[in-house]
């Protein structure tokens, strides 16, 4: 009795063997509001889940879109990504096309390319989207929670200006870029993003020991700046007395605070 989302492979083989066997494992251990809830999976007749249909992905989005909405989009994503953390669970392959929107929630979707943290040092995998890859899966170093962080910076990036920060034209130049180029501030692009620079590239820093270390340090930073714009937007709907939009804006600030532990 109920509208669900079928998902099922496109090519029987043993690398979908293998994808499906992960998301089995990692993504049914995932319940939570910011990740795609899995109703339920089975590997025959064939490999398939049976999940939460949602309206839409971060993919469909006309970019760039502004810095306010961007943050407030990566904060709730960050939520998804700071409880599969906690569940020692990489997700490895967050790009705009796995990032689903129910409602405007943002929530976390395919988990064929999670691993467990524990597991990460260790793997030989090279499976990874290009424009979004970290320089530790270019190179098969260690991947850790600052692999999604990573990813986080470059989705953010293109929210922001429309454009990814790494671009090429094969996967070898994507991947050399990336290795070795670093890229534009969004305020390069786009000026009105500048109050976002800082969060953008200290997520794109090629050595992890110089990223955020953790996605509530991250949560961290996108609140310092949430909390300007709904104080400031406060502020002027008491002035006009709309208080229908201040007892909103109120919510915001007191659930933003909550997550971040203020």
């Amino acid at each position: 009795g109920n509208y669900v989302a079928v998902k099922i492979p496109t090519l029987m083989n043993a690398t979908t063997g293998k994808t499906f066997i992960s998301e089995i494992q990692n993504w049914t251990k995932l319940s939570h509001q910011n990740i795609v809830k899995v109703y339920d999976f089975n590997i025959l007749p064939i490999p398939y889940f049976e999940m939460e249909l949602c309206d839409g992905a971060l993919a469909d989005l006309t970019k760039p879109i502004e810095s306010k909405e961007a943050s407030r989009i990566l904060f709730n994503i960050c939520e998804g990504l700071k409880f599969a953390h906690k569940q020692k669970i990489l997700h490895r392959d967050l790009k705009p096309q796995n990032i689903l929107l129910k409602d405007g929630v943002p929530k976390i979707s395919d988990w064929g390319l999670s691993r467990i943290i524990s597991e990460s040092s260790t793997t030989t995998s090279t499976s990874f989207t290009p424009h979004y890859a970290a320089p530790e899966q270019i190179n098969n170093r260690v991947k850790d929670e600052r692999t999604d962080i990573w990813q986080l910076g470059v989705i953010l990036h293109e929210l922001v200006t429309g454009i990814l920060p790494f671009n090429g034209d094969s996967m070898v130049e994507i991947g050399m870029n990336i290795a070795t180029k670093d890229p534009k501030c969004p305020s390069e692009i786009i000026p009105d993003a500048k109050a976002i620079d800082a969060v953008v590239m200290k997520c794109l820093q090629k050595d992890p020991l110089k990223r955020y270390q953790c996605v509530l340090e991250l949560q961290k930073d996108l609140a310092l700046y949430l909390r300007e714009n709904y104080t400031e937007m406060l502020k002027t709907s008491v002035t006009a007395k709309d208080y229908n939009r201040s007892a909103y804006y109120c919510g915001d600030l007191l659930m933003i605070n909550l997550v971040t532990g203020d």
